[in-house]
């Protein structure tokens, strides 16, 4: 999200005029929940060693994941357009 928030700054900053940005942020995709599960695999065992969480938690969460009880949203998508000055 940091790149993100720069977008429109950057593109002023090229010299660009007429500068916008929006961001999108879905809920509920397929995709989301299979990136949800893939992370929290990836980061398991550091988040087990450290105390953050525990391997009963963390099952519970996939679980839950897996089964359709979370929401969980992807992530932000921005998009930021400007256009070159007529001169």
């Amino acid at each position: 999200m940091r790149l993100g928030r720069r977008l429109p700054r950057m593109l002023r900053d090229a010299g660009l005029e007429e500068v916008g940005a929006d961001a999108y942020l879905a809920l509920s995709l397929p995709a989301a929940v299979a990136m949800e599960q893939a992370n929290v695999r990836q980061v398991r065992d550091d988040y087990v060693r450290h105390g953050l969480t525990s391997d009963d938690e963390i099952d519970r969460h996939l679980d839950a994941l897996a089964a359709g009880r979370l929401d969980v949203a992807s992530p932000v998508l921005v998009s930021a357009w400007g256009r070159k000055p007529l001169r």
